[in-house]
Formats: structure tokens, sequence, C-alpha cells
């Protein structure tokens, strides 16, 4: 079973609702009625963990299996077309000129356009309906992910690339 890495989630919300309680893997072990070593190659993801012991753990933690058990929270942002077209032709029409004066105008009327598509994508990224126990650790683990359409991501690249070719007053490449 070396060098063996089962579902990455699985292990870090383990070792999360493990730290949450302030316990040791060997209490957990103890408790579970496997030896430390097992134990801990479950919350490294170098062993499977059976549905049972899952069972065993979510009674510990007072959690659905579902804390344990499921992949990271995944939130689609769906932008309204208007708004990508509206932001796709204000952002077409920037142009850059070196002028401070010219050009803060231009980005005003940008971040307008962009100000909606940027609310819907802030509100996808709150965690607000993650249960608080998960949340006590910070840890590498990916909690929630956002998806953006196509549209939207190139929209926020554009973005970003006018905003530098405003600091560095003068046009970039584009990749």
């Amino acid at each position: 079973m070396k060098n063996r890495k089962v579902n990455s989630v699985i292990p870090g919300r383990l070792r999360i609702l493990r730290n949450s309680k302030k316990m040791q893997q060997a209490d957990i072990a103890k408790i579970l009625d496997v030896s430390t070593t097992c134990y801990a190659q479950y919350e490294r993801g170098e062993r499977d963990l059976p549905l049972d012991v899952a069972g065993k753990l979510c009674k510990l933690y007072g959690c659905d299996i579902s804390v344990i058990m499921t992949l990271p929270i995944i939130s689609e942002v769906i932008v309204p077309n208007n708004l990508i077209i509206n932001a796709q032709e204000v952002i077409n029409n920037a142009h850059i000129t070196g002028d401070w004066q010219i050009d803060s105008e231009t980005f005003k009327k940008i971040d307008d356009a962009m100000a909606p598509i940027f609310k819907a994508r802030e509100e996808a990224f709150n965690i607000s309906d993650i249960p608080t126990d998960i949340l006590k650790d910070i840890t590498p683990i990916t909690i929630k992910t956002v998806r953006l359409n196509n549209d939207v991501e190139q929209l926020i690249n554009t973005y970003l690339r006018l905003n530098r070719e405003a600091l560095n007053k003068g046009p970039i490449e584009q990749k």
C-alpha cells in the first residue's frame, strides 16, 4: 500500500475533526478499535476509510457522514448574459491612453460594468454555509470550489490585463 493515496479530502477532514476535539491519533484509534498506525494511515490517505469506521467517527464528532465523505462544496457562478455582454462591450471599447484623467473615467465605466459580476463571484465564495467546526483549523485542503463560465473568466482576465496596462502606462501583449 505504500505511495497509494485515496481521496485527499477525507484525510484532511479527519485531521480537522480530530483537532477540533483536541484529541491525538492514538485516542481516536482506541475508540475505533484499530491500531494507531491504521488510523494514521486513514489520516494520511494511505488507507481507504471503511464506511463502518466513518459511521463511528460521525457518532464521535456528532456530524453527518457527508462532512467526512464528500468532496469539496462546489459553487457554480451563473451570471446573466446581459451583464456579460454589457461588460464585454464596455471593455472592448476601453482604450488605455496613459492620461490619468481619461483612464480613470474609462476604469470607472469598466468597474461599474464589472461590479455585478464580481458581486456574484464573491457571493459564491461565501463559506457561511459550511459548518464552523470544519473551519476552525486552517488546512491545505480545498473547502469550496467556485466555477465560472469561460466568458466570465475571460472578462475577469481582460479586466486584470487592462489594470496592468494602466499601471504600466502602456499596452501589454495579450497571451
